[in-house]
């Protein structure tokens, strides 16, 4: 699944926190061909804020899919 968000420099280390809290899922994060991984605040912090930043999540879980799409909601 891959959603859109904005991000503010200011709240990237809660939003790296959020998908810390998706144990069982890869969460990547990109713009154009630049593709991340959303659980380091590192690489988070190379994002260009001033664009929407794609979010995808690969898992199986359903729990998990429900909850980042919850978590995504904060992110709008």
């Amino acid at each position: 699944m891959v959603k859109y968000v904005k991000l503010k420099i200011s709240n990237i280390d809660n939003f790296c926190r959020n998908m810390n809290t998706l144990e069982h899922s890869d969460i990547n994060v990109g713009e154009g061909n630049v593709v991340l991984d959303a659980k380091s605040l590192l690489s988070l912090t190379t994002l260009d804020f001033t664009k929407d930043i794609r979010v995808e999540i690969i898992t199986s879980d359903e729990r998990e899919l429900k909850l980042f799409e919850e978590i995504l909601e904060r992110y709008k």
